[in-house]
């Protein structure tokens, strides 16, 4: 089967939104693609928002030569997390979450039935000068939502494990069709398969799979020398109140390979949004 050029991979395009952003500074390193014009709306650019995806990416040149600067989330034009604590509730899908844990959290994108936290990996840091492509293109985030698939029903922990193994060895794609985030198993372009293992979990007061994945990505358009390694994990659950699955996003993680990685020290902070999940009825 022919790999879609419009899908995306969970890391590999968690801002891609930036383009609609009008008026904001170039601060987020992004890949190219080439969006379909069905995805466009309202005359705007689409948003290409990655499942798993990941933490801030990068800052431009802008204000660095002026003298050194300390990058933080308002100036990436994004809501800094403040609370922790603070529950963020989805009445109508009927699900409820906290925040990751840790310094330098953003929240990159907010939306019916879903929310995407981004870890500002260069927040602490004081830059002198445009950092490295290396370091601009990793990038770390966690979130949950309500997500989509089609051609398949999904109602038993059985069907769910299977059809997330075959998502995953095909690049774990994902797609925008209207409002919905609809996972996607056709082959993603540039993204092979190195590993995957998945097993049922109930800790969360739901039928759920816990998946664990690694994937390569070559040729990057804006990086065509570098070689990605993409890693994720979380859960993907039946709701147990409702026929909606919930994508749980405890990690996900791209860095150029030679680089440390950072899940081993981030996870701990992900893991709240997973910890804390509560289940409701929607309303």
């Amino acid at each position: 089967m022919a790999a879609d050029p419009t899908l995306e991979t969970f890391g590999n395009s968690l801002v891609r939104q930036v383009r609609g952003w009008r008026g904001r500074p170039w601060f987020l390193w992004r890949p190219e693609v080439r969006p379909s014009p069905s995805k466009r709306r309202d005359g705007r650019s689409p948003w290409y928002l990655c499942l798993c995806v990941a933490g801030i990416v990068a800052v431009s040149c802008a204000g660095l030569s002026s003298g050194p600067v300390m990058i933080d989330c308002r100036a990436l034009g994004l809501t800094p997390v403040t609370d922790p604590n603070q529950r963020i509730d989805f009445p109508g899908e009927g699900f409820s979450i906290q925040a990751p844990r840790g310094d330098h959290w953003c929240v990159l994108q907010t939306h019916p039935g879903w929310i995407f936290f981004a870890k500002n990996l260069l927040g602490w840091k004081l830059l002198h000068g445009p950092p490295p492509l290396v370091e601009r293109a990793h990038t770390f985030g966690a979130g949950a939502m309500v997500v989509f698939v089609e051609g398949v029903k999904l109602e038993t922990l059985a069907q769910v494990q299977e059809f997330t193994q075959r998502w995953l060895r095909t690049g774990a794609g994902s797609r925008i069709v209207g409002s919905r985030q609809v996972l996607d198993p056709s082959p993603v372009p540039r993204s092979k398969h190195i590993s995957s293992k998945i097993r049922p979990d109930k800790s969360l007061g739901a039928d759920c799979v816990h998946p664990e994945a690694a994937r390569e990505e070559r040729d990057n358009p804006r990086a065509p020398d570098i070689v990605f390694t993409q890693t994720d994990e979380g859960y993907l659950c039946l709701h147990p109140r409702t026929s909606a699955l919930i994508l749980i996003i405890l990690a996900t993680e791209r860095y150029a390979q030679g680089d440390v990685p950072l899940a081993g020290t981030l996870r701990q902070e992900g893991e709240a949004v997973a910890r804390d999940i509560l289940f409701a009825s929607p309303r």
